[in-house]
C-alpha cells in the first residue's frame, strides 16, 4: 500500500510541483496517472521511491524486509540435497559414456536441473512486512525501499554494451553488497530467476544478445524484465511505452497487464495515452497543476472529468489519441 498524506513538493526555483496531494494506492492495484506535461506527473511518481524529495507530509509504503529463522528442515533437506549431488556425480561420468542421443539428452537435462539446487540452509528466509516513511528513510533502510520498488522508464536505461541477461541479473543488486556487485556474485537461483522472468516477457531467446542490438519494444520488455527478477512489491513506470510504436506499444501494456494480475505487483504508471489508461487500468488518477483532480475507475472517465483534467487543451489530446502522436 502506498499512502500520500498532505504532500508538497516545491522545487528549488520556487515551482510547486505538488499541492496537498492526499491518495491512497492499494496492493494489486494498476494505477494510471494522466494529465498534462507538467501538470506533476512524473514528480509524484517519483517521490515514492524517493528519487525526489518532498518538504511537507508524508508518504508511507509497505515494504517486505528479510527475517531469518531457524529451518525445522534442515536435515532432511540436507539429506535429499547431498543424495542429489551423488546422483550428480554419477551422471556426469554415465555421459561421458552415452555421448549423443536421445537418453544423452534426458541425462543432461536432468543434471541441469541437478546442478541449479543450492544447498539447503540451517535458516529459512521469510518476509516482514512493514511501514516506512518515504520522507525519513535513509542508508539501509532507504536501499531496502528502492529494492522493494521497481522503475521503468521511457529511456531503458539499460547497459547497451551488456548482454540481455547481465542487464536483467542487475535488478538483484539491490540484495548484494558492493563487493559481490562489483565481481557479479549472485547465487544459482538468482540466475535461474532471471532466466524465469525472460522467459515471462517471451524474450528468452534473446538473453545473451547484446541490449543496444534489440528493438525499443524488446528493449522495453529487457527493463521489465529487470524489474521483475528484482521481486518488487511495486513497479513505477514512468511513460513507459512513449517511444514505441502502436503495434509494440500494445504488446508491452499486455506485458504489464500480465505482471500485475500473474503476480499482484502493484502498478503505477504514468500515461500520455488516456485510452491505454482507460483500457488497462484498474483506477485513474487525474492531475492538473500538482493537485488530484480526479480518482476512479476507467469507465468513469467521462468527457467532462478529461476537461477538468486537461481544460482548454481537450480537444488537442482528444485529436492526439485519434492519430496516435505523442
Amino acid at each position: 500500500m502506498i499512502v500520500f498524506q498532505h504532500v508538497y513538493k516545491v522545487y528549488d526555483n520556487k515551482l510547486t510541483a505538488l499541492s496537498d496531494i492526499n491518495l491512497t494506492i492499494n496492493d494489486g492495484d494498476f494505477v494510471s496517472i494522466i494529465g498534462l506535461s507538467g501538470a506533476g506527473k512524473s514528480t509524484l511518481l517519483r517521490t515514492i521511491n524517493k528519487m525526489h524529495d518532498i518538504q511537507r507530509g508524508s508518504i508511507y509504503v509497505d515494504i517486505l524486509e528479510d527475517s531469518r529463522e531457524p529451518n525445522p528442515n534442515y536435515s532432511q533437506e540436507l539429506r535429499e540435497y547431498e543424495k542429489k549431488e551423488e546422483e550428480a556425480k554419477a551422471l556426469r561420468k554415465k555421459l561421458k559414456a552415452l555421448g549423443e542421443g536421445a537418453e544423452a539428452e534426458k541425462a543432461r537435462a536432468r543434471l541441469l536441473g541437478l546442478s541449479s539446487l543450492d544447498k539447503p540452509s540451517k535458516y529459512s528466509n521469510l518476509k516482514k512486512k512493514r511501514k516506512v516513511d518515504v520522507k525519513t528513510v535513509r542508508g539501509k533502510e532507504l536501499r531496502l525501499l528502492r529494492r522493494n520498488i521497481g522503475m521503468i522508464f521511457q529511456s531503458f536505461n539499460l547497459v547497451n554494451r551488456s548482454s540481455v541477461y547481465k542487464n536483467v541479473l542487475s535488478g538483484r543488486v539491490g540484495y548484494h553488497n558492493s563487493f559481490e556487485t562489483l565481481f557479479s556474485i549472485y547465487s544459482k537461483k538468482e540466475k535461474m530467476l532471471a532466466l524465469h522472468s525472460l522467459d515471462t516477457l517471451g524474450i528468452l531467446n534473446k538473453a545473451y544478445v547484446r541490449a543496444d542490438k534489440l528493438s525499443g519494444g524488446q528493449q522495453q520488455r529487457v527493463a521489465l524484465a529487470r524489474a521483475l527478477t528484482q521481486e518488487p512489491q511495486i513497479i513505477l513506470a514512468d511513460e513507459p511505452v512513449a517511444s514505441l510504436d502502436p503495434v509494440t506499444t500494445v504488446a508491452v501494456m499486455n506485458d504489464f497487464k500480465t505482471i500485475n494480475q500473474k503476480f499482484g505487483i502493484t502498478i503505477v504508471a504514468n500515461m500520455h495515452h488516456v485510452e491505454l489508461a482507460k483500457k488497462y487500468s484498474t483506477r485513474i488518477v487525474g492531475i492538473k497543476a500538482g493537485r488530484v483532480v480526479f480518482d476512479g475507475k476507467p469507465e468513469q472517465v467521462t468527457p467532462k472529468v478529461m476537461r477538468e483534467i486537461y481544460g482548454d487543451r481537450i480537444e488537442n489530446t482528444e485529436n492526439e489519441e485519434a492519430g496516435g502522436t505523442r
